[in-house]
């Protein structure tokens, strides 16, 4: 399942922004990609600002791609099913379940818990001071709504994207962890599949399954785990680099993956501006794991 949603912006001739907020465009152009490469599961929806928007913060599209200028004004609960482009997301999830039904896997890519609370706090906020867990518990109560909605809209698969792992036994973790669980509990009752994608370079696979989830990790974490104490002895994922071209050889890339292996993806969106004819490259770097 390669993540390659603002990519179709691309294909479809348009700039992010406008994409990005147009469901028809959005279904059209995920369809169009979808065909020729016969992916296993589609990601319907993937940006890391879309609940920090959702929640007030102001986005600045200047660069192409969303940017977080300024967090909300206010921090306080909303009920997210109508605020910013998440009804946009669901409408997406909605017309490719109709259009495609059970053919294809159906995801969406959100923000991390931790990811989001970087974006809902000032700069000059203090990393460890009390506001944290209000920013935290907002942050995962309205992941979780969001979550609610997608599965309700057809998803079966939650990816979960956080760039590092809060440190192990710090009140951050503890609260983390007791969100991330409810969450995975949720999605899982709705017979989704949750994973949780870890982009820094460390393994942290006990932690994330101990919440309910599927640890999705980069290559170089895979690698060293391998090295150091074989391969997650659990179901994972396995993220390879969002380039056509990999640094890693063939049979060394299918040493990451054991019969465990329960989904490979990229570490990411793919970039915007990556050439179309190199998508197949990508893709073919994911078939060898298979």
């Amino acid at each position: 399942m390669p993540l390659f949603f603002a990519m179709a912006a691309k294909v479809a001739g348009l700039p992010p922004q406008q994409f990005f907020s147009n469901p028809t465009k959005i279904a059209n152009g995920l369809r169009q990609l979808q065909g020729p490469l016969q992916c296993d599961a589609l990601c319907c929806y993937a940006d890391q600002t879309l609940i920090a928007e959702a929640l007030g913060a102001r986005l600045g599209w200047e660069a192409g791609l969303p940017q977080v200028l300024a967090p909300p004004d206010t921090i306080a609960p909303v009920e997210i099913e109508h605020q910013g482009r998440v009804p946009i997301m669901l409408e997406v999830v909605r017309r490719l379940r109709a259009i495609l039904r059970e053919r294809v896997a159906l995801a969406v890519a959100l923000p991390g818990l931790l990811t989001t609370v970087g974006y809902l706090t000032a700069p000059t906020m203090a990393p460890d001071g009390p506001a944290l867990w209000d920013y935290l518990a907002l942050a995962g109560g309205t992941t979780l709504q969001t979550t609610r909605l997608a599965c309700e809209a057809g998803a079966d698969l939650i990816l979960l994207i956080e760039t590092a792992l809060p440190a192990g036994d710090t009140p951050a973790h503890s609260q983390w962890s007791a969100q991330m669980e409810t969450l995975c509990k949720v999605t899982r009752f709705y017979e989704a599949l949750p994973v949780v994608l870890v982009m820094e370079e460390s393994t942290g696979s006990s932690r994330v399954a101990s919440v309910g989830a599927v640890p999705c990790l980069p290559v170089e974490a895979l690698r060293k785990s391998a090295d150091e104490a074989g391969l997650p002895e659990i179901p994972y994922g396995i993220a390879l680099p969002s380039a056509p071209n990999l640094p890693l050889a063939p049979g060394e890339i299918r040493r990451l993956r054991n019969a465990n292996c329960a989904l490979v993806t990229t570490a990411g969106d793919l970039p915007y501006d990556l050439d179309p004819k190199d998508l197949r490259a990508v893709i073919g770097n994911l078939r060898q794991t298979l």
